[in-house]
């Protein structure tokens, strides 16, 4: 085994690969009291549509963009949040989102540092760029890669019922 990741980070994972998978996300809103990070409740979004685009850059350091747009439901959110009002809506797609590129930066160092490719970039690279893949050390293409994530998230319903 080369190494392992907890069922969070499968979930991400999958979104990462782009499996078409539904999935859940648990966000949890932090704030800062006195110089400590204080996690609040948890918002549970229940992620029922990803759509991943790549966007390679092979000029002098590998660069991978990884585009995710999500759509999903709130199924439990943090208490005094009006998702009815289209700000707090916003602000919440926002945060989530932000999470999950955060997260997802993670967990593509720790695959890159224990040398797991389960995206399959360096199978997408040999296929469409084989002159720079013939170029280099295929395995060290992977670990020098600088991964950029984007992730657009649009919460179309909330609550018990949708």
């Amino acid at each position: 085994m080369v190494g392992e990741i907890n069922t969070d980070e499968t979930a991400l994972l999958h979104l990462l690969m782009d499996t078409g998978g539904r999935t859940r996300y648990k966000y949890y809103q932090k704030e800062e009291q006195e110089s400590i990070e204080v996690v609040q409740e948890a918002t549970m979004a229940f992620i029922k549509n990803a759509n991943r685009k790549l966007n390679i850059d092979l000029n002098e350091t590998p660069k991978i963009d990884i585009k995710l747009e999500l759509k999903a439901s709130i199924d439990e959110y943090i208490d005094g949040l009006n998702l009815n009002n289209p700000e707090e809506k916003k602000r919440l797609e926002e945060a989530i989102a932000k999470s999950i590129e955060a997260d997802s930066s993670k967990l593509l160092e720790y695959l890159q540092e224990i040398g797991s490719d389960p995206l399959g970039i360096g199978e997408i690279i040999r296929s469409k760029h084989n002159l720079y893949w013939k170029s280099v050390e295929g395995e060290e293409v992977y670990s020098n890669i600088d991964f950029n994530i984007d992730v657009k998230l649009e919460i179309e319903f909330f609550g018990a019922i949708y």
